[in-house]
C-alpha cells in the first residue's frame, strides 16, 4: 500500500515537472537552448502530431544529441520521429526514413538495459512490424520504472495499433496475488 501510495506521488510530480521543463524550455530562443532544454522543446513539437512539427521536433532531438551525445532521452526522442510519421494523417513513413532507436548512445556500453533503451528498442521493432518483440520490449521498460509515462504510452500505442494483448510480467502478477 505504500509502495503503490509512493508511486502515484512520484508519477504526479514527475508529469508536472517535464509539463514546466516544456514550458520552460518553449519562452527561450531556440539558439540559446541546451540539450535539456532542446529535448523538451521537441517533445511539444512532438506532441502536435503534423508533420512539420515532427519535423521541427526531429531537428531539437539532433540539437539535444549534438549538445550532449550522451544524453540517452534525446537519443529516445529521436526514436519518435520515423514512430509519429507513421500515424494516420502523417502519410505513412517517406522513403530513407530509418529508425534510430535500439542504438545507445556514446558511453553507454556494458551498462544494464534501462527503461528508456527498452522503449527505443521497442519502437524500432515495432517499426520493422515486429510486434510481439515490440511489446516485450516496451512492457520491460514498464516493468523497469513503473513511473515511466513514456512507456506506458508506447506499449498503450503499439498494443492499440497491433492489437496485442498485454504479456504476463512477473512484477504485474506478484501485484495481482
Amino acid at each position: 500500500m505504500i509502495d503503490e501510495i509512493g508511486n502515484r506521488i512520484v508519477a504526479s510530480i514527475a508529469s508536472e515537472i517535464e509539463t514546466n521543463e516544456r514550458n520552460r524550455a518553449i519562452l527561450k530562443p531556440p539558439s540559446s537552448l541546451d540539450a535539456w532544454e532542446a529535448y523538451h522543446r521537441g517533445l511539444w513539437h512532438m506532441y502536435r502530431f503534423t508533420r512539420p512539427e515532427n519535423d521541427a521536433a526531429q531537428r531539437f532531438f539532433e540539437r539535444a544529441v549534438s549538445l550532449d551525445p550522451t544524453f540517452s532521452r534525446a537519443h529516445a526522442g529521436l526514436s519518435l520521429h520515423p514512430l509519429a510519421e507513421r500515424l494516420p494523417g502523417l502519410g505513412g513513413p517517406r522513403a530513407g526514413d530509418r529508425p534510430r532507436a535500439g542504438r545507445r548512445p556514446p558511453g553507454h556500453a556494458g551498462r544494464r538495459p534501462g527503461p528508456r533503451r527498452a522503449l527505443g528498442a521497442g519502437r524500432a521493432l515495432w517499426l520493422r512490424g515486429l510486434h510481439d518483440q515490440s511489446v516485450l520490449e516496451l512492457a520491460q521498460s514498464v516493468d523497469l520504472s513503473p513511473n515511466f509515462a513514456q512507456g506506458h504510452y508506447s506499449l498503450a500505442f503499439v498494443q492499440a495499433q497491433a492489437a496485442i494483448p498485454l504479456p504476463p510480467s512477473p512484477r504485474r502478477i506478484a501485484r495481482a496475488a
